[in-house]
């Protein structure tokens, strides 16, 4: 007898999710890359093919040697409100938009060192914001820009909410309050994917239930950043002097051509 496989418990890419976007097998119907740090270059912060880029040369990024495969370590300054950033595209372009009738999709696995004194924005946003524009704001709230995934910001750091927002769109929309509550040194898989008509999110596999709006959400619907040119980000920002830093295994995204 057949059993059903214990999605959250797995540590690679959720099927739920890349089971629908066969970029491996079909290139010329797909893009799509995984990063799994194995290649990261410490000295210019760029990993692989991927176009992977680190932004604030002042915080500390450093493969962990005691994980296997790479674990990338993004680690802030002892500063209020400084924030390290990898993200895709060279920090110059995106790689994708919700198009209609198009599919897009992102994840990545990461765990967080603690989760007290920290802000963390995960999802995809608006091509080249990390060097100039924070995807939070210095007063620990998420900044008006284009987003779709996932924030934890300080006044509840260890809780995760799904969101998404369209800059200058009205404020922040939120599809789930307390999507996840995180734990300190456990991993977690985040994920967003697109059927090219309605977006769902993921945690651990398994789409979000119990929503605050209608899930999966529509990318007609209002304040939702369709056709916008995104890239995909992971931010951890300090809300204390003290440094703060959250491990990332891998990240997956793709989009259909």
């Amino acid at each position: 007898m057949s059993t059903r496989p214990n999605l959250a418990a797995q540590t690679g890419p959720s099927s739920t999710i890349w089971g629908h976007m066969p970029y491996e097998v079909a290139p010329d119907l797909y893009y799509g890359h995984m990063e799994h740090f194995a290649n990261f270059d410490q000295t210019t912060g760029l990993c692989g093919p991927g176009g992977g880029l680190v932004i604030d040369a002042g915080s500390s990024v450093a493969l962990q040697t005691d994980q296997v495969g790479g674990v990338l370590r993004l680690t802030t300054q002892n500063v209020d409100a400084d924030s390290v950033t990898w993200v895709t595209g060279d920090n110059t372009a995106g790689f994708g938009k919700f198009t209609a009738g198009k599919k897009i999709a992102f994840e990545c696995r990461i765990k967080p060192t603690q989760i007290v004194t920290q802000d963390l924005c995960i999802g995809l946003a608006s091509e080249a914001l990390a060097a100039s524009t924070s995807l939070i704001a210095d007063a620990d709230t998420q900044a008006d820009v284009d987003f779709v995934g996932f924030v934890a910001l300080a006044a509840t750091p260890s809780v995760l909410n799904a969101v998404f927002n369209t800059a200058s769109g009205g404020g922040i929309t939120t599809v789930k309050t307390t999507a996840q509550t995180m734990v300190a040194g456990t991993w977690y898989r985040l994920g967003v994917y697109c059927d090219g008509t309605r977006v769902t999110w993921f945690v651990n596999g398994l789409p979000i239930t119990s929503t605050a709006i209608v899930h999966p959400v529509p990318i007609t619907r209002a304040n939702f950043p369709d056709g916008e040119e995104l890239a995909a980000y992971i931010q951890i920002q300090a809300t204390t002097t003290t440094a703060v830093s959250v491990d990332v295994d891998w990240a997956n995204w793709a989009m259909e051509l």
